[in-house]
């Protein structure tokens, strides 16, 4: 899921200053977990655009899938009409797949993408994956150093582990392959500490990428 954090009420509200009626749209899936586009919110961002009209609210269930985006437009495309903006409680990539079928109306960001993770319980989201699209994870346990290491090292440990501890975080945390070591030996793969991962082509890294799927 893609964790996302609310912008400040008060960046929020410039952008919409030149906005009388507002249409606000927010998601069902990854940011209502992240409580921050959910039906509460969008009912609570309402009632703080105490200014301006609120022509109608939406909560897509998936924003950033073009064909739902279409799909739920659709069943609100006259108070869309009647809207000047949309303020979007969703990631960027809602924002941007709404900004597909709604090219000449304004989108207003509520929220700040931050980075793909995982819910550890109500409120806490922990970044492991950093999509770097050379997945290793079946050589180290599940564990993903690029993301997990403050280096990013393919390899490890490094000469500044003590004691299992990472010196980056001051000795406070433990090293991340530290941790995979211990989780290769207790599935009696830690043999598989010793394979060398090759140096990863970054060049999938550049933007903007295209990937597409034909069956």
């Amino acid at each position: 899921m893609l964790i996302t954090t609310k912008k400040p009420f008060e960046e929020v509200k410039k952008m919409l200053e030149p906005y009388k009626a507002v249409g606000i749209v927010g998601c069902a899936d990854c940011c209502a977990t992240c409580q921050t586009g959910g039906s509460e919110q969008i009912k609570a961002m309402a009632d703080m655009l105490k200014d301006k009209t609120i022509v109608f609210s939406l909560s897509c269930e998936a924003p950033c899938d073009q064909r739902i985006a279409r799909r739920d437009l659709r069943r609100v495309e006259e108070d869309v009409n009647k809207s000047e903006a949309l303020l979007m409680l969703t990631c960027g990539i809602g924002v941007q797949s709404f900004g597909k079928t709604l090219a000449t109306k304004p989108l207003v960001p509520g929220l700040n993408t931050m980075f793909p993770g995982s819910a550890a319980r109500i409120g806490e989201f922990r970044e492991f994956c950093n999509t770097c699209g050379d997945c290793i994870l079946g050589v180290t346990a599940g564990i993903c150093p690029v993301t997990l290491c403050p280096k990013g090292l393919l390899n490890g440990p490094c000469e500044d582990m003590e004691e299992g501890k990472c010196h980056v975080w001051n000795f406070k945390r433990d090293c991340i392959w530290y941790d995979i070591y211990g989780k290769l030996k207790a599935q009696n793969k830690q043999d598989n500490i010793s394979q060398v991962n090759a140096s990863r082509d970054w060049s999938y890294k550049h933007h903007p990428r295209e990937l597409v799927w034909r069956r």
